[in-house]
């Protein structure tokens, strides 16, 4: 596997092409574990997206269909970035109970159910957002992980988290329940971004649009209480749960097609293309709006042209970290 050297700058493509996209700004409309009812279906509608409405404002980021379609194509940009592999953990070829926490539209859940067809894999997450029609082996239950897990301990195989931010008050909490239902032998992976974005040569300032609206989202973040992992505290949390043979894994990801590695640059492609406005949205909108002081239209402009900034340069060389998290439970 070619992973790339964390340690090594990237190498610019001095002929790079953006993507070719370049749109004005318009504007325009736009405790116990429960079942998926009607009424978890029902979502909340704010500044033109909707949202959870069990645990209601608990996690940040949208559940409607472009926040869903962006789900699954980052899911692909992932793949891109591990040469198709679902995880880095070395679970083995027989793992037979699969735990996916912050399963989104449970695009990860159904691929590993495919992959291990005599497993049964289970998602959990806030929002039902996830398919009707799903294999025998998958199943999805809504529920709040920062509360007491209902099952059974010693129970899973492989615990999988990926991407949770917001949705995880109680990250040591969070951590030692995925250490109690992990069975003796098994295993865990949680994979994060970085929420903070970088450049080896300086071409990422304050004064760029991307920059701009980061600075306002850490800005924001801080203000909801929302602490930004990073890889060293994970592997901590990791240990001090239990775990043991910790390792992590760091990825630079670029945000464009700038760089003059080519598995690189088809990263970036497709990260650049996941960075549409509603996919910026995402993240940041309902920060600005809820926490920053803005009105719907002066943050949703904030995100267009960030979006833009992305998508139709290759001047900005930034990247964000992805940290890939794994250890096993003693036996």
């Amino acid at each position: 596997m070619n992973f790339n050297n964390p340690n090594e700058f990237i190498e610019v493509d001095e002929n790079a092409e953006p993507l070719e996209r370049d749109e004005g700004y318009t504007t325009g409309p736009e405790s116990d574990t429960t079942s998926v009812t009607s009424n978890i279906r029902r979502h909340v509608k704010e500044n033109g997206r909707t949202y959870h409405r069990y645990k209601e404002g608990k996690y940040l980021s949208p559940n409607d269909e472009a926040e869903r379609d962006r789900l699954d194509f980052y899911h692909a940009v992932q793949l891109a970035h591990l040469d198709d592999r679902l995880f880095l953990a070395p679970i083995g070829t027989n793992p037979q109970r699969i735990l996916d926490c912050g399963t989104g539209t449970g695009i990860w859940a159904l691929d590993m159910g495919d992959a291990f067809p005599s497993a049964v894999v289970t998602g959990v997450d806030l929002s039902a957002i996830q398919p009707n029609w799903i294999a025998p082996n998958v199943k999805f239950e809504i529920d709040d992980l920062d509360q007491e897990w209902t099952f059974n301990e010693d129970y899973f195989d492989f615990v999988h988290a990926r991407q949770l931010i917001s949705g995880i008050r109680d990250l040591p909490r969070f951590f030692y329940q995925m250490f109690k239902h992990t069975k003796p032998g098994g295993w865990f992976e949680y994979v994060e971004s970085g929420f903070k974005l970088h450049s080896d040569d300086g071409t990422l300032t304050n004064e760029t649009k991307v920059g701009y609206m980061f600075d306002r989202f850490l800005e924001c973040a801080a203000k909801a209480g929302v602490k930004l992992p990073d890889p060293d505290e994970l592997t901590q949390l990791a240990r001090d749960a239990g775990y043991v043979d910790v390792k992590v894994v760091k990825l630079k990801q670029p945000w464009g097609a700038w760089p003059k590695d080519k598995q690189l640059k088809q990263v970036g492609r497709m990260h650049a293309a996941v960075l549409d406005p509603a996919c910026v949205e995402a993240y940041c909108l309902a920060l600005f709006t809820r926490f920053g002081g803005l009105t719907e239209e002066e943050g949703k402009k904030i995100c267009f042209e960030a979006s833009r900034e992305v998508q139709t340069t290759v001047h900005v060389h930034a990247y964000n970290w992805l940290w890939h998290v794994y250890g096993q439970k003693p036996e």
